[in-house]
């Protein structure tokens, strides 16, 4: 007899409504820490696990940048912060998706800050609404992430 268990905060299929993917990408086309290991991974984050510290991430305090996509249905929503435990001082960036296609964001910075700004669907993208609050190095420095509404 065979029983299968499944941690539920490990389930990201898309009836939750998706999933977060982080991208750490290296700053210098060199790709490697000091250690002399890879500086470039990826960090998964299923619909509603919260993560107030990213320093869990194996690439956290490699020099980089983020860039993400984001699965899910119409209406998920996800931010962002620069700074742990979800503070606001260091910058953050939430998105709400208005379609169920992937969201591509590879450029944290690029958008008009502290208004939300909508953006048509695109071959390359869903449609979706996000909310920019700058701060200097904001895309390297992505520290905690928050599902659900934001709350600004």
């Amino acid at each position: 007899m065979m029983i299968l268990v499944f941690a539920g905060e490990y389930f990201a299929g898309p009836a939750w409504g998706g999933e977060l993917v982080l991208k750490k990408e290296p700053l210098f086309d060199r790709g490697l820490n000091q250690s002399g290991g890879s500086c470039e991974g990826w960090f998964t984050v299923p619909d509603g696990k919260d993560v107030p510290d990213l320093r869990d991430f194996q690439y956290y305090f490699c020099e980089g940048f983020y860039s993400f996509h984001l699965d899910g249905s119409a209406g998920t929503e996800v931010t962002l912060f620069g700074e742990f435990f979800f503070g606001k001082g260091q910058g953050f960036l939430s998105l709400k998706k208005m379609d169920d296609r992937r969201v591509w964001i590879l450029d944290l910075e690029k958008f008009p800050p502290n208004r939300w700004t909508s953006v048509e669907t695109s071959p390359d993208t869903g449609a979706y609404e996000v909310y920019y609050h700058p701060a200097p190095a904001f895309e390297k420095n992505i520290s905690s992430i928050k599902w659900g509404a934001f709350s600004g």
